[in-house]
C-alpha cells in the first residue's frame, strides 16, 4: 500500500508540474520596415525623448550616420528607433 500511495503522489506531482510548470512566453515578432514606412525625425525624437525622459530638443540626429544622439554619444539608429516606435503603436505592415 505504501508503494501505491508513493506512486500516486509521484504521478500527481509530475502531472501538475507538466501542466503548470511551463509558461508560455510572448515572442516578439520582428516588425518589417519597408522603405515606404518613413516616420518623421521629429516624431522619432519626441518618442525617444519620452522614453528617456528628456526634452526632444536635447536629442540630435545625424543624417549621415542615421544615429540619434544625446550629447556627443550615439544612442540608437533610425531603423532601431523606428522598429521600437512601430511596436509601441502596434503598427504592422501586412
Amino acid at each position: 500500500m505504501n508503494k501505491t500511495l508513493k506512486n500516486t503522489f509521484l504521478f500527481i506531482f509530475l502531472c501538475s508540474s507538466l501542466t503548470f510548470g511551463c509558461k508560455k512566453t510572448e515572442k516578439l515578432v520582428p516588425v518589417e520596415i519597408e522603405k515606404t514606412t518613413q516616420i518623421s525625425i521629429d516624431i522619432l525624437k519626441a518618442y525617444f525623448a519620452d522614453m528617456v525622459n528628456i526634452k526632444p530638443s536635447d536629442i540630435q540626429y545625424n543624417e549621415k550616420t542615421e544615429q540619434f544622439s544625446i550629447g556627443d554619444y550615439d544612442q540608437i539608429d533610425r531603423k532601431g528607433l523606428t522598429e521600437s516606435y512601430l511596436r509601441s503603436k502596434n503598427i504592422s505592415k501586412k
